[in-house]
């Protein structure tokens, strides 16, 4: 019942795509049983029940490593910043002695090293840019080891990012993000351009209100990906599923991808650069500039052939 027509156009399009490759064609009941999949990866009873248990090691080890990238990130100048407690999120802040008048930096890492990836990419960005401040984000939830069973809801994650923003008194900031931060990216977004305002969450009028630039990285909140497209419902990779159900956090799994342009909302009047690497194992590069040409067209989508991996460009930082 919540179908417009860009969601028409969006699952008339998917169906094609799944005929094509599957040289089945789709009938009614394979559309209610995808329909109720969908629900079912988007459900979060249904996402701690797929999940395996993780190691009491693999927890340890992550907050090893989010204690020494806190204490390397004091000792490069960076401090401490406000914490939004009912999401979770945490950021961390470098504010130069004589910034410039540029907006403000912000950076959010993807799953699994989660924090620790924003290392080498926020020192490498402290000693490349003119001086400006930049805040590096913690999503707790999204480490190695993260306790799934207390994860946050999109409204809550989206909340936390403004209230952060808004306690720095940005106005408007410049957006890097990576892998699943892109589906953050994609909810502040959504906010931003008053999408979600028919949920009761509409577009702040004062304060924070206004992305410049959107950097994404590794994106994963296009077509492409058992992350990105509606939870996973075109790929077949079970072992992803969880994947699919852990971006779906409480919401409509059409809502889960940048099926919009933001530009057409007054927002990223800079442009948004969408960074893939070739050999990425998560992405069908192909899809991701098909997607973003059809959805997304302001976006300048980069295709490097010299990346082999997912991340691999973060990691290169560190060298």
């Amino acid at each position: 019942e919540d179908l417009t027509p860009a969601n028409i156009e969006l699952l008339e399009w998917a169906t094609d795509r799944l005929e094509a490759a599957s040289g089945v064609r789709l009938t009614v009941k394979d559309s209610q049983t995808v329909t109720s999949n969908i629900t079912g990866w988007a459900d979060d009873t249904y996402l701690i029940r797929i999940l395996r248990s993780t190691p009491l090691a693999a927890c340890v080890l992550s907050e090893v490593a989010a204690a020494v990238t806190s204490a390397i990130l004091l000792l490069a100048g960076f401090r401490s910043g406000p914490m939004h407690n009912s999401s979770g999120l945490q950021c961390w802040i470098f504010e130069p002695r004589h910034a410039s008048s540029q907006r403000p930096l912000v950076f959010m890492p993807g799953l699994g090293a989660g924090f620790v990836s924003i290392l080498p990419f926020g020192l490498w960005l402290k000693r490349g840019l003119t001086p400006r401040v930049i805040i590096l984000f913690r999503l707790p939830y999204a480490d190695v080891g993260m306790v799934h069973r207390i994860m946050p809801q999109w409204d809550a994650i989206v909340d936390g990012f403004l209230w952060i923003m808004n306690e720095l008194g940005a106005t408007e900031v410049d957006l890097f993000v990576h892998s699943y931060s892109s589906q953050i990216a994609n909810r502040v977004m959504r906010r931003l351009c008053g999408l979600d305002a028919v949920d009761g969450f509409p577009a702040p009028v004062r304060g924070f209100h206004c992305v410049g630039f959107m950097a994404i990285i590794d994106p994963t909140l296009l077509g492409d990906t058992t992350i990105g497209f509606s939870c996973a419902f075109i790929n077949s990779w079970g072992p992803d599923i969880n994947v699919g159900a852990l971006t779906n956090r409480g919401g409509v799994p059409w809502k889960e991808s940048m099926f919009f342009d933001p530009t057409d909302y007054g927002q990223c009047r800079d442009g948004i650069l969408m960074y893939a690497g070739l050999g990425d194992q998560l992405l069908d590069c192909s899809l991701t500039a098909e997607v973003a040409r059809r959805f997304v067209p302001s976006a300048v989508v980069e295709i490097d052939k010299s990346m082999f991996f997912h991340g691999q460009l973060l990691l290169e930082m560190a060298c």
